[in-house]
């Protein structure tokens, strides 16, 4: 069994080195193989001086066709055996951060405490600790039984392929499998050639539009090859809707369960289809504006989730994810969706964009900003909580797995690229940035660099240092008509940001704060309140933090390029 002490000293980047030697060699003998095969069109008489030659070359390739599998097969064990390593480096984080937590420390596995707890107190932590560590322990055991059984097979020679040097992506699968990790995924994708690429696109461009570890530069391709094929089908799936509701009404009536569960699914269909066009729509537009200005920014749509919801999800990118130096996601709250709010959160998005580089020309950025092409910015539209729904956080938990399997995609799919890590930032609004720290909370370590909750419900952790980030945690809030703030249960939310350690505040634009004061009426206890400044909305203020010209926004833009805010006055 793996120990603590080894386990420790497990690093992901040990692994990721070795895989671009890997990937050249199997290049080198692709093209070796390509030459044989040219060698080999051009004998063209017969005789045994032609026919020994041509054995000879045909037993090179066979050669090289097995060195080509074997190569492959270890490039793609390698990447999920570090895909691995990332997951146990982050529980290993975890299980660190928690103690710190309890006044706690872990050496060698076992836990030692460095602050006197009671008994009772240590065995509180400990019933909470040991479980964690031991879940580190079994899961590294597990990816390294994994990875020995791989390439002792290839050493071996029981590992087989079908793949010849003369099939479509030599030695790796033609199509993605069920079930690879993000870094398998990558690897795969970086062995296919520019034109194996195109084709994937063009006839299987479902398996590319949102397969984490794939270019956002290909997933664009694909959801934007996948848009107008999810529009036919949810058109089609509206109109048998409506002949199964018309059918039900017209045989069994409008209160059977026939009746309303086709107009359940009618209504389901219906705004999933306004999602569609909607985005279609914004793309459209988009293109066309860049069409007859190529100054402005392409939108780049490299997520697209039409299946998993009630309602299509979307992340628009503006700028090159693939290549900047900064990634910001921006998150909003309750009820957005893609149909009605998409061009509202891209808006959004470009502000923050646009305020980062405003802000960067006078300020040092860890990120090294330089000109508006090292920063991207998405426009991350998850499945957004509706009136009611906004009350439980089981919307949040849903949509926190999916930002951090797309996070770490982009770091993953990078690497793969040889294009150095990018400092992703997140700034999160209202019910988003509960979910944003649910997310950031469990995302793999090294993946996040600085968070930014603003109008929060609640921060979605007990304890900044639950945060899986190398940066700092920052939250801003207005002085007055913002009563979201912290209402969240502490138990299923999160707490407050505003009273949580750790938080640095940024601006909170005290020139907006209403004044307003109670007057007693003179009849029994009635009071009347009057606003000198402002008004007595309890929510006015709660979408305030993103727009033009506040503090606000300038201190949000600022930590989501790396730089340090001004503060709250």
């Amino acid at each position: 069994m793996t120990s603590w002490r080894d386990a420790i000293e497990w690093r992901q980047d040990r692994l990721k080195v070795q895989l671009e030697p890997l990937r050249a060699r199997r290049k080198q003998l692709i093209e070796a193989y390509e030459k044989l095969q040219s060698m080999e069109m051009t004998v063209t008489s017969r005789g045994l001086t032609a026919d020994a030659i041509l054995y000879a070359l045909q037993q090179f390739e066979a050669r090289i066709s097995y060195l080509i599998n074997d190569v492959s097969e270890t490039m793609m064990a390698m990447a999920q055996m570090a895909d691995g390593v990332w997951t146990v480096q982050t529980l290993i984080l975890e299980c660190k951060q928690k103690a710190k937590t309890h006044g706690l420390e872990i050496r060698d596995g076992r836990l030692i405490s460095d602050s006197g707890q009671s008994e009772d107190e240590f065995a509180s932590a400990a019933a909470e600790l040991k479980p964690m560590i031991k879940g580190v322990l079994e899961n590294a055991d597990s990816i390294d039984e994994a990875y020995y059984t791989r390439l002792t097979a290839v050493a071996d020679g029981s590992y087989k392929s079908s793949e010849e040097g003369f099939s479509t992506s030599p030695g790796l699968p033609d199509l993605p499998q069920k079930g690879w990790t993000m870094g398998e995924s990558a690897a795969w994708w970086s062995g296919l050639t520019d034109s194996e690429k195109e084709n994937m696109v063009r006839e299987h461009p479902e398996l590319i539009g949102n397969r984490d570890g794939i270019p956002m530069e290909w997933r664009d391709k694909a959801n934007r090859a996948r848009l107008p094929q999810e529009i036919a089908e949810m058109k089609s799936n509206v109109a048998e809707a409506k002949s199964r509701m018309d059918k039900a009404e017209s045989t069994v009536g409008k209160d059977s369960l026939e009746y309303l569960n086709a107009t359940n699914d009618y209504n389901r269909y219906r705004k999933k289809l306004g999602d569609l066009e909607g985005l279609q729509k914004i793309l459209e537009k988009n293109d066309s504006d860049v069409a007859s200005n190529p100054s402005k920014t392409r939108q780049s749509l490299i997520y697209l989730d039409t299946k998993s919801s009630s309602r299509v999800q979307a992340g628009v990118a503006l700028g090159d994810v693939d290549r900047a130096k900064t990634v910001q996601m921006v998150v909003p709250g309750m009820n957005n969706t893609v149909g009605d709010n998409m061009d509202g959160l891209i808006n959004d998005a470009q502000k923050v964009r646009n305020t980062t580089f405003e802000e960067s020309r006078n300020h040092s950025s860890s990120a090294g900003i330089h000109d508006k092409g090292d920063i991207a910015t998405v426009a991350w539209m998850y499945r957004t909580p509706q009136n009611a729904e906004v009350a439980t956080t089981d919307l949040a938990e849903k949509a926190a797995p999916k930002m951090d399997r797309f996070m770490e995609g982009v770091q993953t799919s990078r690497q793969a690229m040889g294009v150095p890590k990018a400092e992703i930032n997140v700034g999160a609004h209202s019910y988003g940035s509960t979910m944003a720290g649910i997310a950031v909370g469990k995302v793999r370590e090294g993946t996040v660099h600085n968070i930014a909750l603003y109008g929060s419900p609640g921060s979605g952790v007990q304890d900044v240092r639950e945060y899986n980030i190398d940066g700092q945690t920052y939250v801003s809030g207005v002085n007055t008509n913002d009563y979201v703030q912290g209402i969240g249960p502490d138990g299923s939310f999160g707490k407050d940001p505003m009273e949580m350690r750790g938080f640095k505040h940024l601006a909170n634009n005290p020139e907006n704060d209403s004044q307003c004061k109670y007057i007693p009426t003179g009849a029994g206890n009635g009071v009347t309140k009057f606003c000198s400044k402002g008004d007595d909305n309890p929510f006015g203020r709660h979408s305030e933090y993103l727009k033009t010209g506040t503090g606000s926004l300038k201190d949000i833009s600022r930590i989501m390029g790396g730089m340090e805010p001004e503060g709250e006055k």
